[in-house]
């Protein structure tokens, strides 16, 4: 019975190790993720700034040349 157990032991260790690391892969890859997403967003918001200065800088010289 204790040699059963023993072995039950054992099992129960060998998964939690396992799952211990998938887990830390799962973080591994769930950190890169967030970064990509992170860098991706602060790209297209960076685009976005530049395409609003653009449009603001358009529509204030279309704003002078009406007024004249």
């Amino acid at each position: 019975m204790i040699k059963t157990i023993q072995e039950e032991m054992n099992f129960h260790k060998r998964e939690v190790s396992i799952l211990k690391s998938e887990k830390e892969t799962l973080e591994s890859v769930l950190t890169m993720k967030t970064q990509d997403v992170k860098k991706s967003l602060s790209n297209e918001l960076m685009r976005i700034e530049e395409e609003m200065k653009r449009h603001f800088a358009h529509q204030k010289a279309e704003n002078s040349r009406l007024q004249q």
